[in-house]
């Protein structure tokens, strides 16, 4: 039987595999936190994992333009988020939109 071990929507010490900047997108395997304060590899790191936040987005082509609702990525820097779900590292869903072409803003939602 399974029983809520805490809320969910920060990770408390995950140690950092790489140096970390605080806002900074950290993968960690399919899903997506955002690093809350700035630590060197190897130290622990609080993640955010739920919540609205905004995001600079990268350029998309006609194809990959965002859409109020659209599931985004990480992209392969892992710095940006995309439609592209090449890198399989989901971010969360788009809640404005961002026109092809275009480079800019964007807010999205963690689930």
């Amino acid at each position: 039987m399974a029983f809520k071990k805490y809320k969910g929507d920060v990770i408390t010490n995950y140690i950092a595999q790489t140096d970390l900047e605080i806002g900074q997108m950290v993968a960690v395997g399919s899903f997506t936190g955002i690093a809350m304060n700035t630590v060197k590899a190897g130290e622990a790191v609080t993640l955010q994992c739920k919540g609205i936040f905004e995001f600079g987005a990268e350029q998309v082509t006609d194809a990959d333009e965002i859409v109020v609702g659209s599931n985004l990525y990480q992209d392969a820097t892992g710095d940006k988020a995309t439609t592209d779900n090449t890198s399989g590292v989901f971010v969360g869903v788009s809640l404005t939109a961002k026109p092809a072409n275009t480079v800019g803003q964007i807010d999205l939602i963690m689930l």
